[in-house]
């Protein structure tokens, strides 16, 4: 069956495993995103483990293919968004997927295991994030547009803040209805 113009065929699931980073990881963490175009280095990714979340996916391998960091308790501003998040919140910092593993269920994996533990062991309601601006930033929204989440704030080259109820994140396939 051919595709439709603007559509990419479905590509296989990956197995992963996500999980809670250790410091064990932080090299490889290190190189994942150096390989991402972020210049952290292993010591700032572990100071930041004071104020930061961090997840990693797991291939069959044991290898790391993907980092979410993000914090349980969002300093959200209010004026950012106003009148739309419920506070307390979760907010996600950082997303990255090794480039050979992406568009494979891993990005949705760790914001699953991510919200998951938002919504049951911190009692959180809602998930925010601020889109990256720049390249390819329309699939980077319409990755997270699957995922559930909603343009809450926009304010064009600047920033693009979306967020969805942790009701729809944390499932296997969180429903999506139309922007």
């Amino acid at each position: 069956m051919i595709e439709p113009p603007g559509r990419c065929a479905k590509l296989p699931r990956m197995s992963c495993t996500v999980r809670p980073v250790k410091t064990s990881d932080l090299d490889e963490l290190e190189d994942l995103l150096g390989a991402a175009g972020w210049e952290t280095s292993a010591a700032q990714i572990e100071s930041g483990l004071d104020t930061y979340d961090v997840y990693v996916a797991l291939d069959t391998k044991d290898r790391i293919i993907g980092m979410l960091e993000g914090r349980f308790d969002s300093l959200y501003e209010d004026d950012y968004a106003p009148c739309v998040l419920t506070y307390p919140q979760a907010w996600i910092s950082l997303m990255t997927v090794d480039k050979f593993s992406r568009h494979k269920g891993v990005g949705r994996a760790l914001l699953r295991r991510f919200a998951q533990d938002a919504r049951t062991v911190h009692e959180r309601e809602y998930l925010s994030l601020a889109v990256e601006q720049g390249e390819d930033d329309s699939g980077r929204i319409a990755f997270f547009s699957r995922c559930g989440f909603r343009t809450i704030h926009l304010e064009p080259g600047v920033y693009h803040v979306m967020g969805a109820p942790l009701s729809e994140v944390a499932v296997e396939h969180p429903p999506v209805s139309p922007l």
